[in-house]
């Protein structure tokens, strides 16, 4: 109601006082009710001022302190914005940086997956050319070793072939052969005297010279006086080619009975796998066990089991008996 009744009288006073003055420059008598209308006025304004509460006659500092108010509001709201205006403009820095990073990565991914790509393409091309090289290796060493084998087995051939021809020419270099050398020879002597049970040493043979000449080899053991024991070697391999038994009787009997025994020594060692019905079968067949026979008129031969045996007495009058044993394909 207060602030109606200001409102209504201080319109009214304002317009009273207009009213006023133009009836003052028209000087007509209308003028003093004017005033008294404005004046009425003046007291409804003062009325209706004192008729507002506190809180409107205070309502000038209430607006100054809205006022205020709205201009802090004001600067903050500015400051907000400003502060909106720097974090999307720092959001978009970030955004660009980030994005910019991006691209970096990207194109350090591209150039290291090139670098990945022209490394696993070098190593595939490396290894396809070790593989060459190395089947090229493996085909040169296989070449190698296949003319190798070849060289050897002709090698080999030809060393047969030269073994073969070198025992030809050594088989024809031997004359004859008794399959024995002069020690197995003196073994088997000294055997057939140990297994015949003879106690006369005489018949012993402890050592066996071989003298080489420009042909053949020879021994040469005298039992006693009277017997003596000679044998043939040949130099190409040492083997005996044939022994004989060089023997002069002093007119004793234990002379011819020495003489016999040596002779059927001979037989023994040179074939031990005779019987002793064979060996005697050896005297039957020379003629030597004959009733009745000249041995001094005696020369014969026989081969048995390989071993020609000889028996000559017809120059006994000049050095002795031989009896002899050799290879019957002696040439």
């Amino acid at each position: 109601m207060g602030t109606f009744l200001v409102i209504t009288g201080m319109l009214g006073f304002i317009v009273m006082m207009i009213i006023l003055v133009i009836g003052a420059f028209k000087r007509k008598g209308k003028a003093k009710k004017h005033s008294l209308l404005m004046g009425l006025f003046f007291v409804i304004l003062v009325i209706g001022v004192s008729m507002l509460p506190a809180t409107e006659q205070t309502g000038g500092a209430d607006s100054s302190e809205e006022t205020k108010s709205a201009d802090t509001k004001n600067e903050e709201s500015v400051k907000e914005n400003d502060k909106q205006a720097e974090e999307t403009e720092a959001k978009k820095q970030a955004e660009e940086e980030a994005a910019k990073k991006a691209e970096e990565e990207a194109k350090a991914k591209k150039q290291a997956e090139e670098e990945a790509a022209k490394k696993a393409e070098e190593e595939a091309k490396a290894k396809k050319q070790a593989e060459e090289e190395a089947a090229k290796k493996a085909e040169e060493e296989a070449k190698a070793k296949k003319q190798a084998e070849e060289e050897a087995a002709k090698k080999a051939k030809e060393e047969a072939e030269a073994k073969k021809q070198a025992e030809e020419e050594k088989k024809n270099a031997i004359p004859g052969t008794l399959g024995m050398t002069a020690n197995e020879f003196k073994s088997e002597w000294n055997g057939a005297v140990n297994s015949l049970d003879i106690s006369d040493s005489m018949f012993q043979i402890d050592n066996l010279e071989v003298s080489n000449g420009d042909v053949q080899g020879s021994f040469q053991k005298m039992l006693n006086q009277n017997i003596a024991v000679i044998g043939t070697i040949n130099k190409a391999d040492d083997s005996v080619r044939d022994v004989m038994i060089l023997a002069q009787g002093d007119g004793t009997p234990s002379s011819g009975a020495n003489m016999m025994i040596s002779f059927g020594l001979l037989i023994n060692a040179t074939n031990p796998s005779l019987s002793a019905d064979q060996r005697g079968q050896v005297f039957h067949d020379l003629g030597i066990l004959d009733e009745g026979a000249d041995l001094l008129s005696l020369n014969n031969s026989v081969v048995t089991n390989g071993v020609e045996y000889s028996f000559d007495g017809t120059a006994a009058d000049s050095f002795g008996v031989t009896f002899s044993a050799g290879d019957p394909d002696d040439n």
